[in-house]
């Protein structure tokens, strides 16, 4: 038998062996084959089937290997106790028939706080007037901690819950202080709408109105551009608070009066106790140029067809149209010869001034109480209220001007000076102590 040729019975044990080892090295051989010829074919003729392609094509997420925490703000800061905040001052506007005992639980007083305010026996009770504030505190129980009313310097009441938890009160005047303030402004409306836009108080806004009266009507004459300035005093307390303004040092109004350029320049005169031009005139007229404040000038002084008679004659006053039970004031100190009822006039009021001057007020609705023949009568009294009485086609008052019995245009005439000029002595100290005042009035901003 030749040495390849194996052959064996299928008595022999070894058989099974043998077919297994054949099986085995017939696969071995394929395998070297095929690896073989994949080592000589080039890259790009190696070409994936078309389902393993398509699954490259996505990309393959990765395996998480942990499990990834939510996002979440960085931490707070570890919390901080707020600040104590400090109580802020509350208004309560008095209205009218406002008393006390009426007052304190609206602004949250304890029955305690009223039993020993109401207990106190102070004179400011008694100045709880309409529209004044009274100023207070309160806990964040909204229960009051803190009161006070300054109506002026004498009138100054101040209580508080102590620690203790017991009320204390005192009605002394406080540390006061003078400052002198300089503003200014332009005027659009009206003088007290642009003295008060600047910021200026309404005590000294008041102030400037009753210094300027004499020579303005401010019903008529401001125009918008004109232009104001004015040093005031004020007296201020602790905190700084407006409480009084004694006086005007200085003002100034600059613009035109029917169509003219007008400059209107007062300074305080201590040792006179009035206002004077930096020349030495008085600044106070003897007369007001207006008695009442009012809607239009109805009827001017002159030739005029009467409304009512309908024929031409002269009109020897100004009417003034305004509100029935507006009130009417006297122009001047005088004295009163006639309040009565007149046929033309109506009800009527005339006043002697100076021996020589007579005012008079007419078509009037009723007189102002106390006023009859023989009344002394101060500048800017009430004397009575516009009406319609007499020949009259509506409400207005009929005002008159008269220079020893002929009548004047009280809108055009040279009225007098209350107090008569500085002498040259006089005149040269004044202008002297008064220097720094005209310098401030022209270095202030409009």
């Amino acid at each position: 038998m030749p040495a390849a040729a194996i052959s064996f019975s299928a008595n022999d044990a070894r058989a099974p062996l043998l077919s297994f080892a054949l099986a085995a090295g017939f696969l071995l051989a394929l395998y070297f084959l095929f690896a073989e010829e994949a080592a000589h074919i080039p890259e790009e003729k190696i070409k994936p089937p078309p389902a393993q392609t398509a699954e490259r094509k996505k990309p393959v997420p990765p395996v998480a290997i942990y499990e990834p925490l939510p996002e979440t703000a960085a931490p707070a800061p570890a919390a901080v106790p707020p600040a104590e905040v400090k109580p802020e001052w509350l208004q309560y506007k008095i209205r009218r028939g406002d008393q006390l005992h009426k007052i304190l639980p609206r602004i949250g007083a304890p029955e305690e706080a009223r039993e020993f305010l109401l207990a106190q026996n102070f004179k400011s009770y008694r100045k709880l007037g309409r529209g004044r504030i009274l100023e207070y505190m309160q806990n964040s129980e909204g229960e009051l901690i803190r009161l006070r009313y300054k109506t002026n310097p004498e009138y100054y009441l101040t209580a508080e819950l102590g620690e203790n938890g017991k009320w204390i009160a005192n009605e002394a005047p406080p540390l006061l202080s003078t400052v002198a303030a300089t503003q200014g402004g332009r005027i659009e409306t009206s003088l007290f709408a642009a003295a008060d836009a600047a910021g200026v108080p309404e005590r000294a806004i008041d102030a400037l109105i009753n210094a300027l009266e004499w020579h303005i009507d401010f019903y008529r004459d401001p125009r918008p551009g004109d232009e104001f300035k004015l040093i005031y005093e004020k007296v201020i307390d602790e905190d700084g608070e407006l409480l009084a303004v004694p006086r005007i040092r200085a003002y100034e109004y600059a613009g035109k009066a029917r169509g003219k350029p007008r400059l209107v320049r007062g300074l305080w005169n201590p040792e006179e106790s009035g206002y004077y031009s930096p020349e030495g005139e008085s600044m106070q007229g003897a007369f007001l140029r207006a008695p009442l404040k009012y809607r239009r000038i109805s009827s001017r002084f002159g030739m005029r067809k009467h409304p009512v008679r309908k024929v031409w004659r002269a009109h020897k006053g100004v009417d003034y149209a305004a509100r029935r039970g507006t009130p009417v004031r006297a122009t001047a100190d005088g004295t009163v010869t006639r309040a009565r009822r007149e046929r033309g006039y109506g009800k009527v009021v005339m006043i002697k001034h100076y021996k020589i001057y007579t005012t008079v007020y007419g078509h009037l609705n009723g007189f102002a109480r106390g006023i009859r023949k023989n009344k002394t009568v101060k500048q800017g009294d009430i004397i009575g209220y516009v009406g319609s009485t007499g020949l009259a086609t509506g409400p207005h008052l009929h005002y008159e001007f008269r220079v020893r019995g002929k009548h004047k245009d009280p809108l055009s005439e040279a009225l007098p000076r209350r107090l008569p000029p500085l002498s040259k002595k006089a005149l040269a100290k004044f202008q002297k102590q008064t220097r720094p005042l005209l310098e401030q009035l022209a270095a202030a901003e409009v």
